[in-house]
C-alpha cells in the first residue's frame, strides 16, 4: 500500500506563478514529521522567501523530501535584509534524506556571506543528501564571491550538540558563492562523495573551524573539483582544527582536483590518496601543511603544477606560529614539477620519508633540488629518500640549509636521477650541527656530495 505524503500544493503552494510557497512548504514539512514522514514536491518553480534565518526549517524526524528531479526547482528569491538567511536548515533532527530536486539563490539581493542554501545545525544527524542540485548562488552577470554571500552547504554543530553521521552525494554544487561545503566546527562521521563541485567563490570544501568542536572522520571521495581562477584562496581542499583541537582522521581519495591543491592546518592521520591534484594561481604549494599537521600519508596521487602557474613547491611541510608538522610520508606518487621551485619543501620538519616517487622537474631554474630542507626555529632530521626516480635537469635530490639549528639523521639511499648537479647540498655555518647522514646506491651519474659553511 502506497504511503501518502504531505504536497506543499495542499497547504496552498502554487507553481510557477513567482509568488511565496515557504509557508506551504513549512506546512508540509510540519504535517509530515507528525504523520506521513514523507515530503513529495511536485515539479515546477517554488519560490522560498525570507521569513526568519530559516526559510524551512526540519527540526524533528524522521522525514524524507524529495522532488520529481532537474523540473523541481525551488528558489530562494528577495531581499535578504543583510541578515543570516538560511534557505533549508536541518537542526535537531534526525533521520532526514533531501533528494531530487534544485535549490538555488540567483534571484536573492541584498544578502551577505552567512546566506546558505542549506545548513544541518545542532544536533542534527543522520542526515543523507542525494542526487541534488544546489546553486547556482550568483547570476551569469556577477564575478565569482558576487552572489548570495554563502555556502552551498554548511555544517556546524558544537561540542554538546555535534552534526553526525551525514552523507553528501551523488549531487553538484554550483557556482557557490563562498564554498561548496563549509565544515564548521563539531561536526564528525560525514561522508561526501561522488559530487561535481564546479564555481565556488573560495575553498570548493572548506573546513572552517571558528571555536571549539571537533571536527573528525571526513571523508572525501570521487569527487570532480574546478576551481575557479578568480576564487579566493589557492585549494580545493581547506582542511584544518581549532588550535589544539585537531582535526582528526580525515580522508581525500580517488578524486580529480583541478585548480586548486589541498591545506592541511591543525590536522592528523590524513590519508590523500589515489587522487588527480593540479594546480591553479596562488604561490602556496600544491598539497601544503603546516603547524600541528602530523600523521599525513600522500600516496598513489599525480600531482602537476603547471608553467603558466606561480613558483612553488608541489609539497610543503613547514612551521607556522612556533609549531611545525611531523610524521609525513609521501610515496608512490607520480609528481611533475614545471616552476622554478623544489618538488618538495620541508622546514623546521622531522620525521619526513619521501619515497618511490616518479618525479619529472622540466623548471626553468635547473639550481633547483628535489627536497629543500630547511632548520629555522626547530631542528630538521629524521628525513628519508629512497627509491625514487627523478627525471629532468636539477640542482640536487637534496638540499640542506641550516643556521642556529640542528641537522639531524638524514638518509638518501637507492635513488635515480638523469642530470642533477649533487647527490646532497649543504648550507650550514658551524653553529648548526651535523648528526649521521647517510648516502648509499643512489645512480645519479657523476653527481656528487656538495656540503660545507
Amino acid at each position: 500500500m502506497a504511503i501518502a505524503c504531505a504536497d506543499p500544493m495542499t497547504f496552498g503552494a502554487v507553481p510557477n506563478d513567482g509568488l511565496p510557497d515557504d509557508v506551504a512548504f513549512q506546512a508540509a514539512i510540519d504535517n509530515a514529521l507528525t504523520g506521513s514522514h514523507e515530503v513529495c514536491i511536485p515539479s515546477g518553480e517554488w519560490t522560498i522567501t525570507k521569513r526568519a534565518r530559516a526559510s524551512l526549517l526540519i527540526n524533528g524526524g524522521p522525514l524524507r523530501m524529495y522532488g520529481t528531479g532537474p523540473s523541481t526547482v525551488l528558489r530562494m528569491t528577495g531581499d535578504g535584509g543583510r541578515g543570516d538567511w538560511y534557505g533549508l536548515e536541518i537542526r535537531n533532527a534526525h533521520d532526514v534524506e533531501l533528494r531530487d530536486f534544485t535549490l538555488d539563490a540567483v534571484a536573492t539581493f541584498n544578502t551577505e556571506e552567512q546566506t546558505h542554501l542549506v545548513q544541518i545545525a545542532f544536533g542534527a544527524h543522520d542526515v543523507v543528501l542525494t542526487n541534488l542540485v544546489l546553486g547556482p548562488m550568483r547570476r551569469d552577470d556577477q564575478p565569482v564571491g558576487a552572489g548570495a554571500g554563502g555556502d552551498c552547504i554548511r555544517l556546524l554543530g558544537e561540542i554538546d550538540a555535534p552534526v553526525e553521521r551525514i552523507t553528501i552525494k551523488q549531487s553538484q554544487l554550483l557556482n557557490c558563492d563562498r564554498s561548496g561545503i563549509a565544515l564548521q566546527r563539531g561536526v564528525r562521521h560525514v561522508e561526501i562523495s561522488h559530487l561535481d563541485i564546479l564555481g565556488t567563490g573560495d575553498s570548493p570544501i572548506d573546513f572552517e573551524p571558528t571555536a571549539p568542536g571537533p571536527i573528525a572522520y571526513i571523508t572525501m571521495a570521487d569527487l570532480f573539483i574546478d576551481r575557479p581562477a578568480d576564487a579566493q584562496g589557492a585549494t580545493s581542499i581547506a582542511i584544518a582544527g581549532h588550535g589544539a583541537d585537531v582535526a582528526d582522521h580525515i580522508v581525500v581519495k580517488d578524486s580529480i582536483l583541478q585548480g586548486g591543491g589541498i591545506s592541511v592546518l591543525n590536522a592528523a592521520n590524513v590519508d590523500i590518496l589515489d587522487n588527480d591534484i593540479a594546480q591553479g594561481p596562488g604561490a602556496g604549494a600544491t598539497i601544503r601543511m603546516h603547524r600541528r599537521a602530523s600523521n599525513i600519508v600522500i600516496t598513489r596521487n599525480t600531482i602537476t603544477r603547471r608553467a603558466n602557474n606561480e613558483p612553488g613547491p608541489l609539497i610543503s611541510a613547514t612551521h607556522n606560529n612556533g609549531l611545525a608538522p611531523n610524521g609525513v610520508r609521501v610515496v608512490n606518487n607520480q609528481m611533475r614539477q614545471e616552476t622554478s621551485a623544489p618538488v618538495v619543501e620541508l622546514q623546521s620538519m622531522t620525521n619526513f620519508e619521501m619515497a618511490k616517487n616518479a618525479v619529472q622537474y622540466a623548471g626553468d631554474d635547473a639550481t633547483q633540488p628535489m627536497v629543500w630542507a630547511r632548520s629555522v626555529i626547530a631542528d630538521v632530521g629524521g628525513i628519508t629518500i629512497r627509491d625514487n626516480s627523478l627525471r629532468g635537469k636539477s640542482g640536487a635530490l637534496m638540499w640542506v640549509s641550516a643556521r642556529d639549528r640542528a641537522v639531524g639523521r638524514i638518509d638518501i639511499l637507492n635513488n635515480t636521477a638523469s642530470d642533477v648537479g649533487a647527490t646532497l647540498r649543504c648550507e650550514v655555518n658551524d653553529k648548526a650541527m651535523h648528526a649521521r647522514i647517510k648516502l648509499s646506491k643512489n645512480r645519479v651519474g657523476k653527481a656528487t656530495r656538495v656540503c660545507g659553511p
